[in-house]
């Protein structure tokens, strides 16, 4: 069962409940197009308010290297609604973005993993937060890092700039779009 980790992760992230971070990413199709209608889509639920956008990076395919390139991005948002339920929205907005899930790390039209929610820890079956690849993940870490820097990583007890610092990741991972940019990307879709 989920807990709550009362520690230096509950004091230092002042946003406090609600807050969650998503990474999502892309390598099939229009990659951009997939990441801004994903983060249209979860915006449009009432329950859900952006408040920081990375900018989007292009990446090497990490698990099978045999694919096309990935763009990635992170985004923090605020909702009322508890893990599961984002989790769930999460899915939904997948499969209206064309998700099929089949081969793991395979291709993708649009991936969306709950990174954290608030300072939650939790190591369910189908829930484990924070998300159980995040600190080794250099393509996920540099947009986190980006929009949050001093967030301090439930049970890691680490900012996400020094898990970045830390990360031994030696995948590429580079500027495509600045966060700006893919705001008004985002905009005109």
């Amino acid at each position: 069962m989920g807990r709550k980790l009362k520690s230096r992760a509950a004091a230092c992230n002042a946003t406090g409940d609600g807050i969650a971070h998503i990474s999502m990413g892309s390598n099939l199709g229009d990659r951009l197009f997939y990441l801004c209608a994903a983060v249209r889509r979860l915006t449009e639920a009432a329950e859900i308010r952006l408040q920081a956008l990375s900018s989007v990076y292009e990446t090497e395919p990490v698990g099978k290297a045999d694919q096309a390139d990935f763009l990635n991005a992170v985004v923090q948002i605020q909702t009322g609604w508890p893990p599961r339920q984002l989790l769930d929205h999460l899915f939904k907005v997948e499969r209206q973005l064309g998700r099929q899930r089949g081969e793991r790390w395979g291709p993708r039209t649009i991936d969306l993993d709950l990174l954290t929610m608030a300072d939650e820890v939790r190591d369910d079956a189908d829930l484990i937060l924070p998300h159980p690849r995040l600190t080794g993940r250099r393509f996920v870490l540099l947009p986190f890092a980006e929009i949050a820097p001093e967030w301090v990583l439930p049970g890691f007890e680490k900012t996400i700039a020094q898990l970045l610092s830390a990360c031994p990741d030696p995948h590429r991972v580079h500027l495509y779009l600045t966060s700006t940019e893919f705001r008004q990307r985002i905009q005109t879709i």
